[in-house]
This record gives structure tokens, C-alpha cells and sequence, in this order.
């Protein structure tokens, strides 16, 4: 290989990984309290995906979509959505992923308007009977686990789009790692009929016609 080739082939190295870098940012959570001083603060434990910023950062209760350290299930680390009444916002957890492997984004319906004057409701289920299956089904919140892809549909009066963060590194009730890209809302499928009926269709027309 030519020195001329080598570094034609470096370059092109070196612009993917920064754009790779530049289309999928990174942030750390950690939770409102510190495990040292037990001082409570949600700076670093809040983020909005909308100004891509952390709570410390936008300085509002209100600017901020996605929460860890508020919620452990069975000593376990689980994200929240910010719950104000205009956000119907959900996640799915899509298993284990990666970035550069392509996957299909799956349409999530966003919660029912709240009426007003009357709160979201949440449920959280930790009993040893019914647990497995509602985490399996809510999508009001999800487990943090390591190198786990989801998908978030921020929904709310002003916004309304698509989110898929993984979870890049992870440390139970210290820190969450994250790198994240908002990607096109998937297109709804068309509704295709079996193509028995179709046939059945076209014989019913034959004969009346």
C-alpha cells in the first residue's frame, strides 16, 4: 500500500469515528443521592432529550425526559419517565443491541391525555407473582441493563418523536452511561389482508360481474 493510500484509508478511518461520535452523543447519570455525602441533588440524575442537556444544565424541574436513581426494584436500577400531565411519553426495552448492526424502530403508542385536574396514573409492580409479567408489558418505566438498547416516544404538548439510547456502562446505584440518537418515528404498516380472502374476493367479483 502507497503512503498516499495509507492515508486516503486513515482519514476515512478517522472522519467515521467522528462522525459515529458526532450522531451519537454520550451522558452519565447518576442518582439524586450521593452515596458519600447523602446529599440529595437531581442534577446529574434528569435528562432531556430535547435540549440534550442534564437537569444541572437547563436548571428546570420541568425540561427533562429521562430519570435514574428514583426508582430500584429488587435491587435493581430501573429508568423513569418524567410523569407531568401533559407528557405521554413511553420506553420499551429492545434487548441487547448494538449501534452498527441494523435494527427495526417499533412504533410505541404514547400514554392517553390526562384529563384535567387529574394526575397520570403509575403503577409499579414488585411482588414475586405478578412482577415478571408487568415488567415485561409497562412502558411507563424500564430496567437498566447493561448494553440493553430502547426506544423512547417523547410525547407531550409541544413535541413528539423518537429516541433510542444503550446503556453503555454501568454501575448498580452509582452511575448509567448512555449513548443515545433520535431517529425517524417508524411509519405505520399497512394493513395487508391474508391472500386467501384476496381470492375469495376477486371470485366474488368474477361471478357478479
Amino acid at each position: 500500500m502507497s503512503l498516499n493510500s495509507a492515508l486516503r484509508f486513515l482519514s476515512i478511518v478517522i472522519l467515521s469515528a467522528f462522525c459515529l461520535s458526532a450522531s451519537t452523543p454520550t451522558v452519565t447519570l447518576y442518582p439524586p443521592v450521593d452515596p458519600v455525602t447523602k446529599k440529595y441533588d437531581e442534577g446529574k440524575s434528569c435528562f432531556s432529550f430535547k435540549r440534550a442537556q442534564l437537569k444541572e444544565i437547563t436548571k428546570s424541574n420541568f425540561e427533562w425526559d429521562l430519570g435514574y436513581g428514583f426508582l430500584s426494584i429488587a435491587d435493581e436500577d430501573w429508568f423513569t419517565l418524567h410523569f407531568k400531565n401533559v407528557n405521554r411519553s413511553v420506553i420499551k426495552d429492545l434487548g441487547e443491541l448494538d449501534w452498527d448492526k441494523p435494527f427495526p424502530v417499533p412504533m410505541l403508542e404514547p400514554r392517553p391525555p390526562v384529563e384535567t385536574g387529574k394526575q397520570p396514573k403509575v403503577t409499579i409492580d414488585s411482588s414475586a407473582d405478578t412482577h415478571k409479567a408487568w415488567a415485561a408489558a409497562t412502558q411507563d418505566m424500564a430496567k437498566v441493563v447493561l448494553h440493553h438498547m430502547y426506544v423512547l416516544h417523547l410525547k407531550d404538548d409541544a413535541d413528539d418523536f423518537y429516541v433510542m439510547f444503550r446503556v453503555e456502562e454501568l454501575e448498580q446505584h452509582t452511575r448509567c452511561a448512555i449513548s443515545w440518537r433520535r431517529v425517524d418515528a417508524p411509519k405505520p404498516q399497512e394493513m395487508q389482508l391474508p391472500k386467501i380472502w384476496l381470492h375469495r374476493a376477486i371470485e366474488i367479483l368474477l361471478i357478479y360481474s
